[in-house]
């Protein structure tokens, strides 16, 4: 079965005689990459996301949204939106300062 690019490849066991490598550096290194490479696509589904809450916003005559727990708002001057949910119960301010 061909190996695909999400597979991870199998971590080669140090060498005898090799004196430059660093097996904490080595590990370090190799688990950062792979959390990077997460949030890498974390951040474009993110873009995705505040693309189409813009879209949605301006669709409906809206430059910021709350209901119950959410609070969606682009910010003044900038075209980008900023969301918050509150888990706490009680009421944020309005973004916009209309409280």
């Amino acid at each position: 079965m061909a190996r695909t690019k999400q597979d991870s490849v199998p971590k080669q066991e140090r060498l005898p005689g090799t004196t430059n490598a660093i097996p904490e550096l080595d590990d370090i290194g190799h688990e950062f990459h792979k959390i990077r490479k997460q949030r890498m696509k974390l951040t474009t589904l993110e873009v995705e996301l505040e693309g189409r809450a813009s879209k949605a916003l301006h669709k409906h005559g809206l430059n910021s949204y709350k209901y119950q727990d959410l609070t969606m708002w682009i910010e003044p001057g900038k075209e980008k939106v900023k969301v918050r949910v509150d888990k706490s119960g009680k009421d944020e301010p309005d973004p916009e300062g209309n409280d």
